[in-house]
């Protein structure tokens, strides 16, 4: 397909974990996380996708005294190619 959508929602529930500075036993809480990416292949050798994590803005931890970024926006693309000593498949011309 020419577009492709996906998301991911995360729902945690508390987290039991060690103090390390006290050695007492504490509970993280729980949190909802939500990414979603959309891609799209433009040409047979050329994908753009964007994806974003955390669409919820949650406040959270997985580790104690490291809290997880808000949420972020990340955009990338791919170009692939058969070889680079052979032209691409959308017929560039090869530098050897």
């Amino acid at each position: 397909p020419w577009l492709a959508f996906s998301t991911h929602l995360r729902l945690t529930g508390p987290q039991r974990f060690e103090n390390p500075e006290t050695l007492e036993w504490a509970t993280l809480g729980s949190y909802v996380a939500w990414d979603a990416r959309i891609e799209s292949r433009l040409l047979p050798w050329f994908k753009l996708w964007v994806r974003a994590t955390n669409l919820l803005d949650s406040d959270y931890q997985t580790e104690y005294g490291f809290p997880a970024p808000g949420w972020q926006l990340w955009v990338g693309l791919q170009v692939t190619c058969a070889s680079f000593d052979a032209d691409c498949e959308a017929g560039g011309p090869s530098d050897g």
